[in-house]
């Protein structure tokens, strides 16, 4: 319970790091491409939106959690902070490979939701969604909901901590983040 807890307090933190992220990006898209066609719209192309939001937001947040669980230190910024690390299940070892497919199929509900989301008949965001829409969106939040309960259950490990052949510890290492004595 106590390890569930702290991952869930470890993606809340990089939740904040990311959401300035977004905020950041937001920014830049509102100020310099207001006037683009990249912004969707009646007539700009929902498959180029929807690529753009991939580039731009997608595919960052998995470099950022890929990249920093599959460095030496084993560790998004929040896991390090509540001294987390992930781990390949021996006698395996933790590679780039391997976090990039834990976070492809740890976020691949939240791509789903994206393109029911993109491809609503009408303008995304404002129109109503169709009811498939609607249950391809409602889907990946339940396939959300399973892998936040999965911390709980199931020996802690979720369906992407098993596809992909790793299990989230306590690390054994020194926070890298001191506390200050002052």
């Amino acid at each position: 319970m106590k390890l569930a807890i702290a991952r869930i307090g470890g993606f809340l933190i990089d939740y904040i790091v990311l959401a300035g992220y977004a905020v950041l990006l937001s920014l830049i898209v509102t100020t310099c491409l207001s006037n683009s066609a990249i912004i969707p719209g009646e007539d700009s192309p929902r498959t180029h939106a929807h690529l753009m939001g991939f580039v731009t937001l997608t595919l960052p947040v998995w470099l950022y959690f890929t990249l920093q669980e599959g460095s030496s230190k084993r560790a998004t910024i929040g896991k390090r902070l509540l001294r987390l690390q992930v781990n390949a299940l021996p006698p395996k070892s933790m590679t780039i490979l391997r976090a990039g497919i834990r976070n492809a199929v740890k976020f691949l509900p939240w791509e789903i939701a994206h393109a029911a989301i993109w491809y609503v008949p009408g303008r995304p965001f404002l129109d109503p969604m169709p009811t498939a829409n609607l249950i391809i969106c409602f889907t990946a939040c339940l396939a959300s909901l399973s892998y936040l309960a999965s911390l709980f259950f199931f020996g802690g490990r979720t369906p992407y901590d098993r596809l992909a052949g790793t299990v989230v510890t306590g690390a054994s290492t020194p926070s890298p983040f001191p506390r200050s004595t002052d």
